[in-house]
């Protein structure tokens, strides 16, 4: 059985040459990743700015940056490990053209010297730049910064925000135009991320065995209940008719990162497959389908 977890192992190490959602696996379910396969040169830079005609959305007008192209444009304040700023990713990726970023690198590990004492997986440290320090009260990624130097946080919240300011309309948004089913993908983003999100962790940090597979029964539990969601309207995604939504980024991450529990914890957490769990059928079938998306 593999030794303890540090906080970086937990994360995706992205590999020379791949995007940000690339890591090497031999887990089948990964088969589909497309982001796997995009050169790094679509990635150069980490910026996109919108070359859309402007939109004529009040939020798009007041958030357009002056001399910054057609739509609004923002400082990304990210980590490239970090699937709460994978969310905004997603987000800005799926209204590229209607809204432009600088990828800002803002938080990650950092090599120190070691000391007398310390263990070899204390030689890295923590580190936050001045902007983000200076922008979010937390510091954490991701944040959002417009050209009058205001910000936004928190990863659903970009979510919803990048939409609102993207002047998307249709099945373009990510939050519906029908204000119950706003309001019912945002229940259900939060909901996914307290039952699918959450026990993530406690999985991978909790040491005691019996903590560990109570997280990650919990986590099968939210899994089985965001199946039964799923065939409600016609699929595969939250939303009807393949609408990407705020509750399927909310998901989308840590989904993709199930496969590490198999490499740490063992094959008793390898996520049923639906031949041999049903009720998770709809689940997978929403996974090969968002994980097939362009923008992810």
């Amino acid at each position: 059985m593999p030794g303890a977890l540090t906080r970086r192992d937990i994360a995706p190490k992205r590999a020379p040459g791949k995007a940000w959602l690339c890591v090497c696996s031999t887990n089948s379910s990964m088969s589909r990743c497309r982001a796997a396969r995009k050169p790094a040169a679509a990635w150069a830079g980490w910026a996109r700015r919108s070359d859309r005609a402007p939109q004529n959305s009040p939020a798009v007008r007041l958030y357009q940056t002056p001399g910054a192209g057609a739509g609004p444009f923002f400082r990304y304040l990210s980590a490239w490990f970090c699937p709460f700023a994978h969310r905004a990713t997603i987000a800005l990726e799926h209204h590229a053209g209607r809204v432009g970023y600088e990828w800002v690198e803002a938080l990650g590990w950092t090599r120190k010297e070691t000391k007398d004492g310390e263990r070899a997986d204390e030689w890295y440290y923590h580190w936050k730049s001045d902007e983000l320090l200076k922008h979010n009260p937390s510091a954490l990624v991701p944040t959002l910064i417009d050209a009058r130097g205001r910000s936004v946080y928190e990863s659903l919240v970009c979510v919803d925000f990048i939409d609102a300011v993207s002047g998307a309309t249709g099945q373009d948004r990510l939050v519906s135009s029908d204000p119950v089913e706003a309001a019912r993908s945002r229940v259900w983003a939060e909901k996914l991320n307290r039952e699918c999100c959450s026990p993530y962790y406690g999985v991978l940090v909790k040491t005691d065995k019996g903590e560990q597979k109570a997280a990650f029964n919990s986590l099968l539990q939210g899994l089985r209940n965001f199946s039964k969601e799923l065939v409600k309207t016609p699929g595969p995604t939250f939303l009807a008719d393949a609408q990407l939504s705020n509750a399927d980024i909310s998901l989308l991450p840590w989904a993709y990162r199930y496969y590490v529990f198999e490499h740490y914890r063992g094959p008793e957490f390898v996520i049923p497959e639906e031949k041999e769990d049903a009720s998770l059928a709809a689940y997978h079938e929403w996974f090969r389908h968002v994980m097939a998306l362009p923008q992810v």
